[in-house]
Order: structure tokens, then sequence, then C-alpha cells
């Protein structure tokens, strides 16, 4: 709180002083307190993004399995089944082809 002797009236004006020591170093405080949860949230963010990376590479790594696997399963129903226009149809149609060849043994 201002003291009498930091009010001084006038004509046409009135001027205030005050001691804002206190509201300075309170600011000061939450000023800290702020960047100390910002920082804590950070460092919250980046744990969860390698988490996060960490998770998602076996499963880049197992899609690249399964690619290759899907690769040569189509390749040995074309060349299992013969050549078609349509490699999807020899794919199809090894099933079949290993069926009826497991029903004549």
């Amino acid at each position: 709180m201002a003291s009498t002797q930091g009010i001084r009236a006038g004509r046409a004006f009135v001027e205030l002083f005050t001691d804002d020591r206190k509201l300075v170093r309170g600011l000061r405080r939450a000023k800290k307190k702020l960047k100390a949860f910002g920082d804590s949230i950070r460092n919250f963010g980046l744990k969860l993004a390698g988490l996060g990376a960490a998770m998602l590479a076996p499963l880049a790594a197992s899609a690249k399995v399964l690619s290759n696997y899907g690769d040569q399963v189509a390749k040995m129903g074309i060349s299992a089944v013969g050549t078609h226009s349509s490699p999807c149809r020899s794919v199809v149609r090894l099933p079949i082809a290993i069926r009826s060849s497991s029903l004549m043994t």
C-alpha cells in the first residue's frame, strides 16, 4: 500500500507512486512455475513420441516381411498353375490345384 508520501496532488492531476517489488517478485515466481510446467509437458511429449517410434518400427518391419511373402506367393501361383492374362487368377486357382492334387494321391 502506498504511504501518504507517495501521493502528490496538484491543480489538474494526481500522481501515485507505488512500491511494486512484491508484485514483481510474485510474477517472477509465477514465471518460473509456468516454465517448469511447460518443460514437464514437453518432456512427456518427447517420451510419448519415442514410445510411438519404438512401437512403429516392428510394424514397419512386419509390413516388409508380409510384402515379400505376398510377392513370393504370387510368383509361386503363377509358376505352379501357368501363365494367364491375370496373375490374380493364378493365385486364386492355386489352392484348387493343390486340393485336386492331394485328392489324387
